[in-house]
């Protein structure tokens, strides 16, 4: 390879070296307005480095009209920049070119931050997605050493003589084949590479092999998960082949992370987390959550279960009514989150996304003249997306969807469904008081929205405390 086809980047020590195209992975871009740039952030696996590439985007030629269109600008800019953009699909960067006004009659006015982070490069997947049980499944603190080294070794690779795991080998195991979120990758590196980011060792993989678990995050250690982004894509917890049936996801004792279970999941048991953003997509079966406080939730189940859950909210989507004990200060609205591939699931477990009984809700600790839980009005409603950087196997697509009708006033405001099935007000009686209805919302009110994308840490805070109207415990 020529010396004008390598790339020279500065390591964590200092050092400049040289890396050809396909030793670097394109993770996602932004447009910078007023400077006319598109920046790209790449990351290095070989030496650990995260990087960026600035593109400045010149005005068109007066001369010349086809100048003018996005399109020949972004192939030009590729074809510049090739050794950096080979991981970038052209019509892609065709997207970010018209943000800067090109191929318009007049500049296009940037309606967000400068620096906003748009959809990111596709990652170009290097093993399919696993479709029987990964050796890690039971990965505990109990694991011994054989099973231990086992995983090891599957990461690794066996044609690798070296006995430390590389960044990018985790991504191939971990994002690839598992369909671990590429933050969750990333931050495993981190903690366990030291400060040269030379490798895991063995000796050093040992010590977070707990976490490596699909189906329990969290209560793990070391170190305990705290201000963490964890995901898990589609067919990380099986339910697309005969060989690998869906799979539960428990959460344990988790504070200020965010979790995106983006696939389908047999059933979860969340138990004291605090302060967490946590999203799952439909559940077969039934979603319990205990011991938590100020946690904002969006799920798609069966049915929820709360149990001594306090101040914690839930953007739901329940196919038979909800039932909460022992818990209090809780907030209710309508699902409202998109990712790629949302639709299908709904319909893998037969959810009906206009029969939601979100709002039909039993409290077996309910009590006369007051409830424990209320209706949230519509400043209070949050739209969540969740960008993946892959295009999700199996025929999801890579656009996020929702099959759910908009959160609406008139929607907080109706009265609730019933199932075809029994609910807790046909086995005991206890008193039930609904909540007093939402006010409703100024003309001019605009929902709020987060967009979280896989393949970036949220900047600052981490967890629910980040949201708008989040409403934490005095002193949290």
């Amino acid at each position: 390879m020529a010396a004008a086809d390598l790339i020279e980047i500065r390591t964590s020590k200092g050092e400049i070296v040289q890396v050809s195209p396909d030793e670097i992975v394109p993770k996602r871009m932004g447009v910078l307005v007023k400077q006319r740039r598109i920046l790209l952030e790449y990351l290095v696996p070989k030496h650990g480095v995260i990087a960026h590439h600035p593109i400045t985007v010149s005005t068109p030629f007066a001369d010349d009209p086809a100048s003018a269109s996005a399109e020949f600008v972004a192939k030009r800019l590729w074809e510049v920049h090739r050794a950096w953009l080979g991981g970038v699909d052209v019509d892609q960067l065709t997207e970010f070119v018209s943000r800067l006004g090109i191929g318009e009659a007049t500049p296009r006015v940037a309606a967000k931050r400068e620096d906003e982070v748009l959809r990111p490069p596709a990652r170009v997947s290097k093993r399919p997605r696993l479709e029987i049980s990964p050796v890690n499944a039971r990965a505990t603190k109990f694991s011994r050493e054989p099973d231990i080294r086992k995983t090891f070794d599957a990461i690794k690779g066996e044609e690798d003589e070296e006995d430390t795991l590389t960044l990018e080998q985790l991504y191939v195991y971990m994002v690839d084949y598992s369909g671990y979120g590429s933050s969750e990758a990333e931050q495993l590196f981190k903690f366990t590479s030291g400060d040269d980011r030379t490798g895991v060792s063995f000796e050093k993989f040992t010590k977070f092999y707990p976490r490596l678990s699909p189906f329990i995050i969290g209560g793990k250690g070391p170190p305990s998960p705290q201000a963490e982004v964890f995901m898990r894509k589609a067919g990380a917890l099986g339910g697309f082949h005969k060989t690998y049936t869906v799979q539960p996801c428990n959460l344990e004792e988790l504070q200020d992370c965010e979790v995106y279970v983006a696939t389908p999941c047999a059933q979860a048991f969340v138990d004291e987390c605090k302060r967490c953003i946590i999203m799952y997509a439909p559940l077969e079966s039934s979603f319990f959550i205990r011991d938590c406080e100020d946690c904002v939730v969006w799920v798609a189940a069966q049915q929820l279960r709360t149990r001594n859950c306090k101040r914690c909210t839930f953007f739901l989507y329940s196919k038979t009514e909800p039932i909460i004990e022992a818990s209090e200060d809780l907030s209710f609205a309508p699902w409202c989150a998109s990712y790629p591939g949302c639709s299908k699931h709904f319909e893998m477990f037969n959810f009906n996304p206009k029969k939601n009984l979100w709002n039909n809700l039993f409290d077996f600790t309910g009590k006369q003249g007051s409830a424990n839980w209320r209706i949230m009005g519509m400043h209070e409603i949050t739209e969540l997306t969740l960008v993946l950087d892959e295009d999700v196997p199996w025929g999801g697509g890579r656009e996020p969807d929702n099959p759910v009708p908009p959160v609406t006033h008139e929607v907080l405001c109706a009265y609730p469904l019933s199932s075809d099935g029994d609910c807790g007000q046909g086995v005991a009686n206890i008193p039930q008081t609904r909540p007093k209805m939402p006010a409703a919302p100024p003309a001019d009110l605009k929902v709020d929205k987060i967009t979280v994308f896989d393949h970036a840490h949220p900047k600052g805070k981490v967890g629910a405390t980040r949201l708008k109207y989040f409403k934490p415990q005095v002193g949290c």
